[in-house]
Formats: structure tokens, sequence, C-alpha cells
């Protein structure tokens, strides 16, 4: 498990509406410190769950708690969407003769951007239903994540417009040699697969 705060409450943040979050501990107490983890982050993160007042299921007990009939025809699939990569930090530029789009990569392995989609909307509401009323970039192989020309439809001088991205990753074959020591097989060849992310949080910007 990471020693991350950050990445142990947003883990947490995952048992919701039915959902479970599965907290794996390598070797408690240190033995190996290269893959093992410490009594003092083991207590603490035991220590914080007590005082969120979450409920705490052993392993040998899980299957009285979840109905394995509902879990996806991909198994690898859930794991896979949080490894792969996110956009963030989204700006656009229209100081221009057309707007240009940028963002940020945000990923939890050594990897990087392989292919992108934009999508802009005229309100809210079309963008959340991952439709680009004015805009839909498709699927672009490219690596590029910045000043990217918008090549939609006309827009209209002081009107708001909405957008996202998602982006695909590019599985590192150096990370996956790496871990290919200790990781399955099947896992292995999930992790090569190109993958799209979710999308972004949405965004606006006004000519």
């Amino acid at each position: 498990l990471s020693p991350s705060d950050r990445e142990f409450k947003e883990a947490l943040g995952k048992a919701r509406d039915g959902s479970v979050c599965v907290l794996i501990y390598h070797g408690v107490p240190d033995l190996h410190s290269h893959c093992s983890t410490s009594i003092a982050l083991f207590t603490k993160d035991m220590q914080y769950l007590k005082d969120e007042g979450c409920t705490v299921i052993a392993l040998r007990d899980l299957a009285k708690y979840v109905d394995f009939s509902k879990g996806p025809k991909d198994i690898y699939a859930p794991i896979m969407a949080r490894l792969g990569v996110t956009a963030s930090a989204l700006k656009c530029d229209t100081s221009g003769d057309k707007p240009r789009f940028s963002w940020n990569i945000k990923t939890t392995r050594p990897q990087t951007q392989s292919a992108y989609q934009i999508l802009v909307a005229s309100n809210e509401e079309i963008l959340a239903t991952d439709k680009g009323d004015l805009w839909d970039s498709g699927k672009v192989v490219s690596d590029k994540s910045a000043g990217i020309a918008y090549a939609g439809k006309p827009l209209a001088t002081g009107e708001k417009s909405y957008w996202k991205v998602r982006c695909w990753n590019n599985p590192d074959d150096a990370e996956i040699k790496r871990v290919s020591y200790w990781i399955a097989k099947e896992l292995l060849a999930e992790m090569r697969k190109m993958r799209a992310g979710a999308f972004s949080d949405p965004a606006s910007f006004k000519l």
C-alpha cells in the first residue's frame, strides 16, 4: 500500500454505495524494508480507519459481503482504469485566432499519453453525457497535450463553452519488465494494452 495519505484517503473514498475498498499490506512487520509495511504505518492506518468509523472486514470473511456474480466481465478493467492516465489542470488560451487547449498528465505509473479526445459543448448538461455538440475531436493518436487548436463549429463571442478531455495511456516497457518478476502473466498482458482513461473534470472558456 502506498504510504501517501492522499492515496490512502482516495482509496477509502471508493468504499461507498455498496462498494468496498481492499487494502493490501505487504509483510507486517517490515522484515524486508524494500517491499514491506512498517508497523508504524500499519498502526497509523488502522487508527485512521477506527477514527473514521470504518467497518473493517478480514479477507477470509469477504465472501459474506461481496456478490461476486455482479463483478465486471473484465476483472482487470477496474484495476487498469486506475493505472491509466488522466488529464488535469485544463487550460484554454483564447488570445489567438482560435481557442487552444492544454492539460497536464496525471498518472500513478511511469507511462505517457498515446492519444487524446477533446469534447466541447454548448452547455454543461450536454457535456455530462460525454457528447460534444460543438466539437468532438475523436481519438487523436498523439502525445501532444498543449496548444491544441479548436476545430469545431463557429463560436459566438461572449458565449461560454464547456470542454473536457480524456487520454489513452502509452504502456512503459521498462516498468512492465521491472514488475514482471512478481506479477501474474495475465496482468502483464493487460498492462501492455492501451486504455482510455476517464474524462477529466469539465472546464469552461469564453471568447
